[in-house]
């Protein structure tokens, strides 16, 4: 575990026990004379490297003294550097649970940060301990409407919400914490509402996206199979012409109307109708496989669009994303001697994790693509057999182009190479 991931859950762990009022005892410090040295020597630290210096060597004194860690944020809230009095004031919130001026550092630095959800319950502590301070009130006004438009409170604390309603009604109502709340809701529930707008249409046309991607893998086996059923037609039809071919030599040779020539007649009319039959059946197949293939063709341009779509709807959820934070405004605890400091800007943008992929997970489109490679594969072996040589290399290409990784396509690239070389193989010589 790194040293950040531990402090985050000791500070965690502190915010539980603080607002469970239930302080820890604090260990009588040694060395009390030195410690008191460099206590007045932080307040008279004048550059930023001197007061963490001498900080850092009262640790080495005690790291349980109050008034250490107390006189280190404060002169680092003079010095204009709050961001570095977060373990300091993680510190100070287990050994003096109601320090009002600990957690409202720890709030900032934790917001500042983008760490709202850990920021929260800091910011309601000190909100409650110092009910009329304008930057303690500010940023828990801030924090609770971020987290009134959340989606999803299950990393926040239960306790929250009964504490920021206290906030908002309690027995008179908290104008220090009112007023800023009014002004985030107003301007953060606004661009709130406008990104679960973009969102809600991100899901429908990611929703959409998939179900084209569904159509399109069913129409494409579709056309397949189609396809290799015309082929099998086909054979029988030649099959089929080949034997009244041989039935009409043998109807040559007999006279009529002989019992012979009646039977070969009959016969070679049976086998006519069978051979009607199956030119129906073939044609049949040829069109339902070019209606297939125009729908197919009709869907993946509505793909195109979809996908456009998806991607268009992500930029525009991201970007009311950084919107919202930049509507949050973040306020330095103010100290004795300290200058007033402007309100943070908001935290860098921190892009969302990405959306769940549109399309099926990796490993199960993998096992499609080696399916419908095979399936392609074998349909273009058998326009080969059957002397189709264009069809086959349409196929071929479509393997090589849509399904590289799949184990057809090394069978596919060889088969077009031997294509290509018999095309280009120069005719014999005629013999003389």
């Amino acid at each position: 575990m790194s040293p950040s991931t531990s402090n985050r859950r000791t500070a965690g762990a502190a915010l539980l026990a603080a607002l469970a009022a239930a302080p820890p005892a604090a260990a009588e410090p040694p060395a009390q004379s030195n410690l008191s040295q460099v206590i007045q020597a932080l307040g008279q630290a004048d550059t930023y490297d001197k007061l963490v210096t001498v900080y850092a060597r009262g640790c080495t004194l005690d790291r349980n003294s109050r008034r250490l860690h107390d006189t280190f944020i404060r002169r680092l809230l003079r010095f204009g550097q709050p961001l570095p009095a977060w373990h300091a004031a993680t510190a100070l919130t287990q050994l003096e649970p109601d320090n009002a001026l600990a957690w409202g550092v720890l709030a900032y630095v934790e917001a500042a940060r983008g760490r709202f959800d850990d920021a929260l319950p800091a910011a309601l502590k000190a909100a409650q301990l110092e009910p009329n301070n304008s930057a303690y009130n500010h940023n828990a006004a801030q924090l609770a409407v971020w987290y009134e438009n959340l989606d999803d409170t299950s990393s926040v604390p239960a306790f929250v919400r009964p504490v920021i309603a206290d906030l908002k009604t309690g027995l008179r109502g908290n104008k220090a914490f009112l007023t800023p709340y009014r002004q985030a809701q107003e301007a953060y529930g606004r661009v709130a509402e406008q990104q679960k707008a973009a969102r809600r249409e991100f899901e429908e046309s990611r929703a959409a996206v998939v179900e084209l991607d569904r159509d399109l893998r069913l129409l494409a086996r579709e056309v397949t199979e189609l396809e290799y059923l015309y082929l099998s037609l086909n054979a029988q039809v030649r099959g089929l012409v080949g034997q009244i071919s041989r039935l009409d030599d043998q109807i040559a040779k007999v006279k009529p109307p002989s019992p012979e020539w009646t039977a070969l007649t009959q016969q070679r009319n049976a086998v006519l109708g069978q051979l009607q039959g199956v030119r129906l059946e073939a044609a049949r197949a040829w069109n339902q496989g070019r209606l297939a293939e125009r729908e197919r063709r009709e869907k993946l341009a509505r793909m195109s669009v979809a996908q456009g779509d998806v991607s268009r709807l992500e930029q525009a959820v991201l970007s009311l994303t950084s919107a919202m934070r930049r509507a949050l405004t973040w306020r330095v605890p103010h100290v004795a001697g300290a200058p007033d400091p402007p309100a943070a800007p908001a935290p860098a943008d921190v892009p969302e994790a990405p959306p769940p992929a549109s399309r099926p997970a990796p490993d199960a489109r993998r096992a499609d693509d080696a399916a419908e490679a095979a399936a392609k594969l074998k349909l273009a072996r058998l326009y080969l057999a059957n002397d189709m040589p264009s069809h086959a290399g349409r196929l071929l290409r479509e393997i090589l182009k849509h399904y590289p990784a799949a184990p057809a396509a090394a069978e596919a690239k060889k088969l077009l190479a031997e294509q290509s070389a018999a095309t280009t193989r120069p005719a014999p010589a005629p013999s003389p």
